[in-house]
C-alpha cells in the first residue's frame, strides 16, 4: 500500500556508529519499497523538525555517503526542545516544516530522551495530521523493554578497554599491596552496560592475560549503598570485611557512572582507601565502537521486520511504538508513550533483564 504523503526519518539520540548505518538503511529501505511518495531524512536530531536545512530528501548519493561516514553522518542536537511551553513557535515551525513537504509519518530512532520528547510532542503533530512512529531505541543508557544497539558498542569497547588496563595495571605491586583497578562505565540511568560487561566477563576463562580466579571483580552499580568498615574505610555495604582485605587478591572494581558515592568526586581511594588505577570509558569512545557485521546482519533483520508492521499500519494514521523483545527479536506494536512511560529520568526503576539481573547479583549481592 502507498499513501500519497511523504515520510521523514531521523535519529534523536546521541552519536552511534550503528545509529548512521540504522537510519542510512531504514530511509534506503523505505524509498525502494515505494511506501511513500518521497523520503526525507532530518540532520542534528530534533532540530531538524524547526530548521528546514536540516531537511533532505533521501538520494542514492547520500546513501553512499552515509554508507563511507561513521555513526555520526547524521549528527546530533541536545538543546532543541519542542515541548518547550516558553518557546511555542519551535512547535509551529516544525509543524509548518512537515506540512510544507506533505510529511505526514516521521520516523524516530533514538534512547530514553528521544521517546520522552516524542511523547510530549505527539498530540501536538496529530492533531496537524501528522504521525510519529518510534522504530528502534539505540541509547547506550537502555530502554526497558527494547533492545538498543548502542548498549553492543559501549559493551564492546568497555571489555577491550578493561582487558587492555588489567593487562597493565594489575601487575604492579606497591608497599607490598595488590594493586585495584576501578573502571568507571559510562550509561547514566540504568546498569544495562555493567550487567552486560559482567555477564560477558562470567564467561571468559581469562581477564587480559590473567586468569579470572586470579582477580577479585567487585560492582558499584545504581543504588549501591555505602558503609564504615572496622578501620574507618568507607566500603559498598554488601561486601563483607574478609572479601575485602587489602592484601587479598588484585580487585577489578567496575563502576557504574549512575553510582552515587557518599562524598562529592569520584575518586574512589577516598572511600575505600584501597590503591587503585582509575580508567574511564568515555561516551564518545563507547557511542562510536565500530558496528559489526553481526550487528549489521541484526539491524537488517530488524528493518525487514518493522517494514512489514509498517505496512500494516498504513491506514491507521495513528502514532505508535516498534518494540523490539530483546530476547528473541519479535516485534509488536505500543502506544507512543511506551518508552517515555519507561523513562528512568522520571524516577522509575526499569527492570534489566532476568538473566542481566541474576549476573549482576553474583558481583553485586
Amino acid at each position: 500500500m502507498k499513501v500519497n504523503s511523504n515520510a521523514l526519518v531521523f535519529y534523536g539520540g546521541g552519536l552511534c556508529d550503528s545509529a548512521g548505518y540504522y537510519i542510512a538503511e531504514f530511509a534506503q529501505n523505505l524509498k525502494r519499497q515505494a511506501l511513500f511518495n518521497k523520503v526525507y531524512v532530518g540532520f542534528y536530531s530534533f532540530r531538524c523538525l524547526v530548521y528546514s536545512e536540516f531537511v533532505k530528501e533521501w538520494s542514492d548519493s547520500l546513501y553512499e555517503q552515509a554508507q563511507k561516514s561513521s555513526g555520526g553522518f547524521f549528527g546530533t542536537a541536545r538543546e532543541t526542545n519542542l515541548a518547550d511551553s516558553k518557546k511555542p513557535e519551535l512547535m509551529k515551525n516544525a509543524i509548518k516544516i512537515c506540512k510544507s513537504r506533505k510529511i505526514k509519518w516521521i520516523f524516530l530512532a533514538g534512547g530514553d530522551g528521544s521517546a520522552r520528547q516524542m511523547s510530549e510532542i505527539v498530540d501536538s503533530f496529530e492533531k496537524a495530521g501528522i504521525h510519529f512512529v518510534f522504530t528502534m531505541p539505540m541509547t547506550i543508557d537502555g530502554i526497558e523493554g527494547g533492545y538498543s544497539f548502542g548498549i553492543n558498542a559501549a559493551v564492546r569497547v568497555s571489555l577491550e578497554r578493561i582487558k587492555d588496563c588489567v593487562s597493565t595495571s594489575l601487575r604492579t605491586l606497591d608497599g607490598n599491596k595488590f594493586p585495584a583497578l576501578t573502571v568507571i562505565l559510562q550509561g547514566r540511568n540504568r546498569n544495562d552496560i555493567l550487567a552486560n560487561v559482567l555477564d560477558k566477563l562470567d564467561k571468559m576463562d581469562r581477564i587480559g592475560d590473567f586468569t579470572k580466579d586470579e582477580i577479585d571483580i567487585i560492582a558499584i552499580p545504581t543504588g549501591c549503598d555505602w558503609r564504615k568498615d572496622g578501620g574507618g574505610r568507607l566500603v559498598p555495604k554488601y561486601i563483607g570485611e574478609s572479601d575485602y582485605e587489602m592484601y587479598s587478591k588484585p580487585k577489578l572494581i567496575l563502576v557504574s557512572e549512575g553510582a552515587k558515592f557518599p562524598k562529592k568526586g569520584k575518586n574512589i581511594e577516598k572511600y575505600t582507601q584501597v590503591k587503585t588505577r582509575v580508567s574511564i570509558v568515555a561516551h564518545e569512545s563507547q557511542m562510536n565502537g565500530l558496528t559489526t557485521d553481526a550487528d549489521r546482519h541484526d539491524i537488517d533483520v530488524m528493518i525487514d521486520r518493522s517494514m512489514d508492521i509498517i505496512r500494516k499500519n498504513m491506514k491507521s494514521k495513528k502514532s505508535y511504538t516498534i518494540v523490539v523483545n530483546p530476547e528473541n527479536f519479535d516485534m509488536y506494536c505500543e502506544g507512543p508513550h511506551y518508552f517515555a512511560e519507561r523513562n528512568p529520568r522520571k524516577g522509575l526503576h526499569p527492570k534489566l533483564a532476568p538473566s542481566l539481573d541474576e549476573c549482576l547479583k553474583k558481583y553485586y549481592p
